[in-house]
């Protein structure tokens, strides 16, 4: 897909759900009684501020995001011989399918400066042990996403994130795919200190349980930071087997950035994307 074909495809994506009035907070398989965002979607200090992007966070159907693909072939998550890289073991058949109504449930969504708590003050769903997150100087934003009801085993037992990021990360350049849009690289967030893993999973690299997903990235805020993610419920077959079957469920468009002066009218849009610069540094890691 052309860079140009790629920003027109997102720019109309956002632009036909603000202009059709499609309810955000009840908008197919996501629910969000709490709102959406849920608390502030932007929030300032002596440095700068950190922003939502997109706000509100936007109901992905499966197989519709076009970030997706290409960083999982990056890694050899991908059919055989799809990614065109000698040594990746590319023996996944990836499958989509549509989540009931109401299925997930936006608990959280907002931006933060400085220093947030952890547990027990901080909680998602079945998650409660969280440290700490941020600094004097820092800017982030704080996502919960679980599946509505917590007293039933969900379909999926992974989560996949997908981000988008510019400038382009040294993880994004050695791991990701950073030759469709210029300047900018997707890779899955799957790389704890750094390191390729044998599975596409959030959850085996961070903190997240089967039924709920978490993440509170941060950074010292800089203008022009910009980080966007999409995540989905997931679940693969054989994993120790060739033939192994990905199968990747409706999901969450959501990010944050701390802005360049001027940019506020194209953020209220989502217009902006992503930069994930250190990002293995300010993770929800197992406490």
């Amino acid at each position: 897909m052309s860079p140009k074909r790629l920003v027109g495809l997102l720019a109309t994506t956002v632009t036909i759900l603000l202009v059709t009035g499609v309810p955000f907070a009840f908008a197919g398989h996501l629910q969000a009684p709490d709102g959406n965002p849920t608390g502030p979607a932007s929030a300032s200090g002596p440095q700068g501020t950190s922003t939502l992007g997109p706000s509100p966070a936007i109901p992905m159907l499966a197989g519709t995001c076009p970030w997706l693909v290409p960083a999982l072939a990056a890694q050899g998550f991908d059919d055989d011989g799809a990614d065109n890289i000698n040594g990746n073991a590319d023996d996944w058949n990836i499958v989509y399918v549509n989540l009931p109504e109401n299925a997930l449930r936006l608990r959280q969504y907002n931006a933060w400066y400085g220093t947030q708590p952890g547990s027990p003050d901080y909680t998602c769903g079945d998650l409660n042990a969280f440290g700490p997150r941020g600094g004097a100087n820092s800017g982030g934003a704080t996502m919960c996403l679980t599946y509505s009801d917590q007293t039933v085993a969900p379909p999926s037992d992974h989560w996949i994130q997908v981000l988008r990021e510019k400038p382009q990360s040294a993880d994004g350049m050695q791991y990701g795919n950073c030759t469709i849009e210029p300047g900018y690289c997707y890779h899955i967030d799957n790389l704890n200190n750094g390191l390729p893993r044998p599975d596409p999973f959030y959850d085996t690299a961070y903190y997240a349980s089967a039924k709920s997903f978490s993440d509170r990235p941060f950074h010292d805020i800089i203008a022009g930071y910009d980080w966007q993610f999409q995540v989905f419920p997931s679940k693969v077959s054989a994993p120790a087997a060739d033939g192994r079957t990905l199968t990747i469920y409706d999901g969450l468009w959501w990010g944050f950035n701390t802005p360049e002066p001027g940019c506020a009218a194209l953020l209220s849009f989502g217009l902006l994307f992503t930069r994930r610069q250190g990002r293995r540094a300010t993770r929800n890691l197992k406490v």
